[in-house]
């Protein structure tokens, strides 16, 4: 059933695109309920996006409830289309509403932001930790709709799912008198502030296979609860890993439980201004007003991340354009050059700024001013075209230092790493795949050890991954050792999915290290002995390769010359790319579908229309 109603708010999203995208308000119609978009203006002039869902035959003389719904990473944007949460989806199914006709609320984080906050080592608390701007412009429309539609403050229930999930525990432990219960699916709370929601019903939900957010979070949180007397329900899902949020909204007792929970005081939401400056005080990520820059682009300023600009865009050498934030060096010394960090990251962190946390948080705070480099953080799905275009960008910044550049990624970013460095296997000088050797060894982009031989690589990888098998990274090792490639590898044992934090700060050595989610045996590898650099601390490691070293015959060889006259990505010159086997960047071929020429290099099949795409070899 959750499915086909989640084909319906796809086909809703589509139709919002077709008949009106930018509207600052677009009702849906159903036979039952109404959808809207909208956009949310707060009480200092910040917005979010966000739907609301109204129950059919809607009479303002009748109080309804009204459920909160928050997406986890993988939802942010700035669309107002993104995929809705699991509680949305099966709260808006006709017969759902039929039987507990309900307002649902749910909306959409921007790319750089979170529901709740985090600080450094990405621990959550609510005592030493002011709300987000997101948080609050939440409870902001929650607040403008009971003003707006016949609301039963009685009767405001959250749920949310990962971020979301932790969105939920924020949300009822900084207002324990606004909701009537809660159902938070695999999210973090705060079990030191336990006390303030004892009284609340809850139902919590977590996979316990969960390789993203580790189940002892609910474990904790849930036994904090009942240490004090609460009556919290937890459902620990077995064999479950991150995705628990459609399984427990198949639990069919849920839903009736949900609505038949009262809150006997309701409260008010509490936020103001004050929380707000308490949040940029912390250095939280805050928005200047928005300035054109060249090329009429928008930019961002960014309050307590300087160096950082955050939308970034230029034109995709396959079509459309492609988003990237860039870190520039502190300060850009005369003759001297920088290298570059191009971060790739996960499926989770699709959004400006979501390079990793290694780049945003680790490199930035502790080895910047050390290794000052430039850092590039592509927004997109890993594709040829995306790698060319961002090389191009990575080639026009100024002082840079093209035998320096270093890729590395997690998860998603981890498979993108190893794709850029078998499709441009002389562009970079070091590669750092983390926990990201493939879904399956059939499905997967193949890992060309011959072709990337040459090129020191430093992988890492939980040994208990449930995510991204720890086996396809092996075999990738396995790959390069019987060619005599330069691959280091690290085993973190024990060590599930989430194991970003701790490569950039490891130090080297078999001894334990202790990470923001457990301490784990670092247990290190070497593919061919007397090639690999001995060095073991990961930093040093990183920022000594250099490519004229590596073959310093070939110096210029793997560098994309170009062609004097022509025109590129964001008007710099461009011309043929060489130093590519087998590509032709600058092909223009007949169309046999008719129509115009079709002109470019790389398959990108969005549709038939794009068939005569083709890889082309130069002879």
């Amino acid at each position: 059933m959750w499915k086909q109603r989640l084909i319906s708010i796809i086909s809703m999203g589509l139709l919002t695109s077709i008949m009106g995208a930018g509207s600052l308000c677009m009702a849906i119609e159903s036979s039952e309920t109404t959808i809207e978009a909208r956009e949310f203006t707060g009480n200092n002039g910040e917005k979010l996006l966000y739907r609301v869902l109204r129950p059919g035959n809607y009479d303002p003389d009748v109080k309804y409830p009204l459920v909160l719904c928050l997406h986890g990473g993988g939802g942010r944007g700035n669309d107002n289309k993104s995929r809705g949460t699991q509680a949305f989806i099966a709260l808006s199914d006709p017969e759902v509403q039929k039987n507990y006709p309900a307002f649902l609320v749910t909306p959409q984080c921007p790319r750089e932001g979170s529901w709740a906050p985090r600080d450094p080592n990405r621990m959550y608390s609510v005592a030493k930790l002011p709300m987000t701007r997101e948080g609050i412009l939440v409870l902001e429309i929650l607040d403008s709709l009971q003003k707006e539609f016949s609301i039963d403050p009685a009767r405001l229930y959250v749920s949310g799912q990962s971020m979301g999930g932790r969105g939920t525990w924020e949300m009822i432990l900084r207002n324990p008198n606004l909701f009537a219960a809660a159902v938070p699916v695999c999210g973090v709370g705060d079990p030191a502030e336990a006390k303030r929601i004892v009284h609340m019903p809850i139902w919590n939900f977590h996979g316990g296979k969960d390789g993203v957010v580790p189940v002892q979070a609910s474990r904790d949180m849930v036994a904090a609860l009942k240490k004090l007397g609460s009556k919290v329900i937890y459902s620990e899902l077995e064999g479950v890993n991150h995705g628990s949020w459609e399984p427990a909204w198949e639990t069919k007792e849920l839903v009736p439980w949900l609505f038949k929970q009262r809150n006997p005081n309701p409260g008010k939401a509490q936020f103001s201004i004050k929380t707000r400056q308490q949040a940029q005080r912390q250095g939280q990520r805050r928005r200047e007003p928005r300035a054109r820059r060249s090329g009429g682009r928008r930019q961002a300023g960014n309050i307590g991340q300087e160096g950082w600009t955050w939308e970034n865009s230029v034109p995709n050498i396959s079509g459309g354009t492609v988003q990237y934030s860039l870190l520039s060096p502190p300060r850009l010394e005369p003759d001297t050059i920088y290298p570059v960090i191009l971060s790739l990251h996960g499926g989770g962190g699709s959004h400006l700024g979501g390079g990793g946390s290694w780049t945003r948080r680790q490199y930035y705070n502790d080895y910047r001013q050390q290794y000052p480099a430039y850092v590039v953080c592509p927004n997109s799905h890993h594709s040829t075209g995306v790698y060319a275009t961002i090389i191009d960008v990575i080639e026009s910044l100024p002082q840079v230092d093209l035998d320096r550049v270093y890729v590395m990624g997690h998860s998603y970013g981890g498979e993108g790493t190893t794709t850029v460095i078998g499709e441009f296997p002389k562009f970079f000088a070091a590669a750092s795949p983390c926990a990201g050797g493939g879904l399956t060894r059939a499905g997967r982009t193949p890992f060309d050890a011959e072709s990337v031989k040459h090129l020191p690589i430093w992988a890492f990888h939980g040994s208990i991954d449930a995510v991204c098998s720890y086996q396809f990274m092996k075999d990738n090792f396995n790959d390069a050792a019987a060619v005599g490639g330069n691959f280091k590898l690290t085993t973190w044992a024990g060590a599930n999915h989430n194991v970003p934090d701790l490569f950039f700060v490891y130090d080297g050595g078999d001894s334990s290290i202790e990470g923001a989610l457990g301490k784990f045996e670092a247990i290190n590898e070497c593919s061919t002995p007397g090639v690999c650099d001995e060095e073991m601390v990961y930093v040093k490691w990183l920022f000594k390769q250099n490519r004229k070293s590596q073959n310093p015959k070939a110096e210029r060889q793997g560098q994309r010359r170009r062609e004097p006259g022509a025109r590129g990505p964001g008007g710099r010159e461009q011309g043929k790319y060489f130093g590519q086997e087998g590509w032709d960047f600058e092909k223009t071929m007949e169309n046999p579908l008719g129509g115009d020429e079709i002109k470019g290099s790389v398959p990108i099949l969005f549709g038939p229309e794009f068939a005569a795409l083709r890889l082309v070899t130069t002879s």
